[in-house]
């Protein structure tokens, strides 16, 4: 959304190029409500919040840098802000399943280890 409102693209069509980038269901019901809201005229700031595609607190600065001019400036720190959430989201998420994963292939390292080991010692002692 930052990169086509900067380059100058309507609210309505930039929202109806999001939908085409993003599968889930959810929310391309919510961004094509905040489409037609924006095309019935409601300000977008105000669409967007109605819609729930962002955190009021987005929407209010949205508001208030459209009515200062800074609209561009505020879709380009909102999306920082939005990368910088779902990095540390999925680092978050990384963290958590990196330990678990190394713990089950231990087990099972173990496990394959013990179904070698143990009949080879049973030959061993067999043998010797």
């Amino acid at each position: 959304m930052s990169m086509m409102v900067s380059s100058g693209i309507e609210a309505s069509e930039a929202l109806e190029n999001a939908m085409l980038l993003i599968d889930d269901r959810d929310m391309n019901r919510r961004i094509d409500s905040c489409r037609r809201q924006v095309i019935e005229g409601e300000p977008f700031a105000e669409a967007l919040n109605e819609a729930k595609l962002l955190p009021p607190i987005y929407s209010r600065s949205l508001k208030m840098a459209y009515k200062s001019g800074a609209f561009d400036e505020a879709w380009k720190k909102i999306s920082v802000r939005c990368t910088d959430e779902a990095n540390a989201t999925s680092e978050n998420l990384v963290s958590v399943i990196e330990p678990v994963l190394i713990a089950v292939m231990a087990v099972l390292i173990g496990a394959i280890l013990l179904t070698i080991m143990l009949p080879m010692m049973d030959i061993m002692s067999v043998l010797g």
